[in-house]
Formats: structure tokens, C-alpha cells, sequence
């Protein structure tokens, strides 16, 4: 069976690329190869539409948090360049009716039809991969808007070597930005705390082992479009680059367990695909004869009844089938552990000065830290598991 549809948001996002203005703004020349960039690697990824149900699935994986450290190693991409699009509206309903976005009223007025995440690897020689986030105009669906932030995630993550930014776009991570601000959450119910961006992107106060793996970016089209302006705002821009960053922080906040729970349900749950196929051949945008792009819509095949309960067991399966070192003898790094949460008021990446005994004082939040030397864990039995490290600068 074949699907036929209109212009989806690739092929939107394929034609804004070519843009040379956004909202009455002259793009600096800067923008036009990042635009090319994202143009190349559109073009190169497989593409797929998810249906509401796998988003619905994918939003309650999102919440199982408990299970993410165990699940963190399916979160790889299947191809190294992939584009997802789906309907914003399906994800919203769905947090809502999970009660995850409390008594608020939604006004699906200010809410884009579809969002758009572009995927792929930031390091050729790891599995780090990096999300650029899409949607359209709510009030105009041909006008794509780009996120101004950037995910980075790593499946293989080390506490000695953490992900601090880029290594594609040379970008450093959001909290590594000179004078970037820290965001209010809550380490405990009535407990307000300051952390830093990364920890409201990926979601959750107490997973310190997302802290190393994790990372977020200005995103490099907005990098372009207003690094030479010194107060921030390029002429004829409405907001300033920060407004947008702290909008995008909260409008983003668990967006990165939110992919991050896409590619375990895509690599470890059963699915189908299905082609669908323009209408037309192709569009005229801007004096531009542009092709209509080629999609296949994905859905996860788990009966509805006991969606979430069956999805947890094959994702703990493939878990356990994907990482085999896990039960072999391995060796562990060294890495630092807070041992003052009680007095914690703040939540931070940390970069910390040795003093003595293995103990140090992070030089952010000025907590102590202990440090875990490298140890043993796993059966001998079962095999030995040798790791080679490859440090690049």
C-alpha cells in the first residue's frame, strides 16, 4: 500500500535553505552554509513520518525514566543521516493525558502543525549524535522555524570524557558559554534549585550519568545569524539570541529523552514502513523548481492494550542482547560523585579542583566531590572485555 500526501515539512525546510531573508530580515552571509549544510544532509537522510500511535508510545517511554541509564545504548542512530517529521499536536496530547504538563490550558492556536528533528553523527568516530529541531509557523505552514538550540547525546558516554559541546560546529555546550544563565527547577517537590540548560533539556533533576553524555548548543543557524551583532539582535529581529535561548530552554525542557526514547523504540521495538509518495513530482518556491521529497511513514507494531507494559519488556531484552560487556568482566573509569546532595543548590556539569584523599571542590557549584577510581565490575567467566580509548584534541 501506497500513501499519497502534499508537501510535508522536509520538503518545506528543503525550500527555506535556499532563503536569503526570514521575517523581513537580510540573513548575514554567514546563514547560507549552514543552510547548505542542512540542505546536504536533508537530502541524504532517510526520512520518515511517525504516525500518532508511535508518538504516543514514544512520549510514554519518555517518562520511564528508571529504565533509561539501561536503555541508553540503543539510543543510536540506524543511518547516519535521518530525518523524523510528526504532528506537535499528538506529543501534547498525549503528556497531557500522562498529567505531565499539570492543569494548564492548551492554546492549540500557538501550537505548529508539525515538527521536524534532523539527526546525525557529530563524530565520526563515535556514536555522539547531533538533533536539530524544526516546526512550522503556526499561523503559516510554509514558514519553517529553526530551533536555536541543538541536542547532542552520546550512547557511550564516560565520566573522563564528557560530551562538552560539538566537535562538527566547534561549539561549546550551552553552560560552558561565558555568563550563560542557570534556569529555576525543583530537585524535590517545594524545593525550588538553579541547574544548568542541560539538565532542563534532558529532562530530569537526579540522572547524574546523563550529565557526561549529554549536551546542548546554540544551533548554528542562529549562531550565524547573529554572531557579528554585539547586543545580540541583528536588525529587523524581534528578540535578542538569549530571549531565544531561554525560550527554547523551557519550550525544550525533556526534549532530549524525548529523541532519545524515539531511537530506543526505533532500534529495538518492531516496526513497519510504509512509502509515501508525492502527489506531484514537484513545487515552485522562490523562482525554484524544487522535487517533492520521498517519506515512509513509521509505526511501531505493539497492540495498543498492553503497549507500554510489552514495550518495556523488549526494550529490556534488546538492552540486555545490545550490551553483552555489561555481563562480562569490564573494567570501569574513574569518575566524580557528589557526596553532598543534601546541601545541593545547584545542578551543574562539574569541573572540579583536586585538594586531598580524592576529594575536590567543584569550581561551578562549589560542592564536594569524591573521586571513584577505576574499578572492576562483571563475571570473569563469562569473558573479558578490553576498551581502547582514543583521546582527540
Amino acid at each position: 500500500m501506497t500513501i499519497q500526501r502534499e508537501k510535508l515539512l522536509a520538503d518545506r525546510l528543503h525550500a527555506m535553505t535556499y532563503e536569503r531573508k526570514k521575517h523581513a530580515m537580510r540573513l548575514p552571509p554567514a546563514v547560507l552554509p549552514v543552510q547548505l549544510k542542512y540542505r546536504q544532509r536533508l537530502k541524504q537522510a532517510r526520512r520518515f513520518v511517525l504516525d500518532d500511535d508511535a508518538v504516543r508510545l514514544v512520549t510514554q517511554l519518555q517518562h520511564e525514566e528508571k529504565r533509561h541509564e539501561h536503555w541508553a545504548f540503543l539510543a543510536r542512530l540506524p543511518y547516519d543521516y535521518i530525518w523524523f517529521e510528526f504532528r506537535t499536536v499528538a506529543k501534547i496530547e498525549e503528556s497531557k493525558r500522562l498529567g505531565f504538563l499539570g492543569e494548564q490550558s492548551i492554546d492549540y492556536r500557538h501550537i505548529p502543525p508539525q515538527s521536524g528533528l534532523l539527526l546525525y553523527r557529530d563524530d565520526e568516530a563515535s556514536p555522539r549524535w547531533i538533533c536539530h529541531c524544526f516546526c512550522n509557523h503556526p499561523e503559516d505552514s510554509e514558514d519553517v522555524l529553526v530551533a536555536s538550540i541543538a541536542l547532542l547525546f552520546d550512547p557511550e558516554g564516560d565520566p573522563r570524557t564528557p560530551v562538552l559541546g560539538s566537535a562538527m560546529w566547534k561549539s561549546p555546550t550551552l553552560s560552558l558559554r561565558p555568563g550563560f544563565p542557570k534556569y529555576d527547577c525543583y530537585w524535590e517537590p517545594g524545593r525550588p534549585i538553579q541547574a544548568d540548560a542541560e539538565y532542563i533539556l534532558s529532562g530530569t533533576m537526579h540522572a547524574d550519568w546523563r550529565t557526561y553524555r549529554c549536551a546542548a548548543i546554540v544551533d548554528p543557524w542562529w549562531e550565524a545569524a547573529y554572531a557579528k551583532y554585539a547586543n545580540g539582535q541583528p536588525p529587523g529581529a524581534t528578540v535578542t539570541l538569549q530571549d531565544a535561548l531561554d525560550n527554547d530552554v523551557r519550550e525544550f525542557a525533556s526534549m532530549l529523552m524525548w529523541v532519545m526514547s524515539l531511537l530506543f523504540a526505533i532500534n529495538g521495538l518492531p516496526k513497519t514502513t510504509k512509502p509515501i509518495n508525492p502527489t506531484r513530482v514537484s513545487y515552485s518556491s522562490g523562482g525554484r523548481l524544487l522535487p517533492f521529497f520521498t517519506h515512509e511513514n513509521l509505526s511501531i507494531t505493539i497492540p495498543h492494550e498492553e503497549g507500554l507494559m510489552l514495550a518495556r519488556k523488549m526494550l529490556d531484552k534488546a538492552a540486555r542482547n545490545a550490551e553483552p560487556q555489561h555481563r562480562r568482566w569490564h573494567e570501569v573509569r574513574g569518575h566524580w560523585r557528589v557526596i553532598e546532595f543534601g546541601k545541593r543548590t545547584y545542578l551543574c556539569r562539574h569541573q572540579p579542583v583536586m585538594i586531598e584523599s580524592g576529594l575536590g571542590i567543584c569550581t561551578r557549584c562549589e560542592l564536594l566531590v569524591r573521586w571513584i577510581p577505576a574499578h572492576a565490575r562483571g563475571d570473569e567467566a563469562l569473558g573479558v572485555v578490553d576498551k581502547t580509548y582514543q583521546v582527540t584534541t
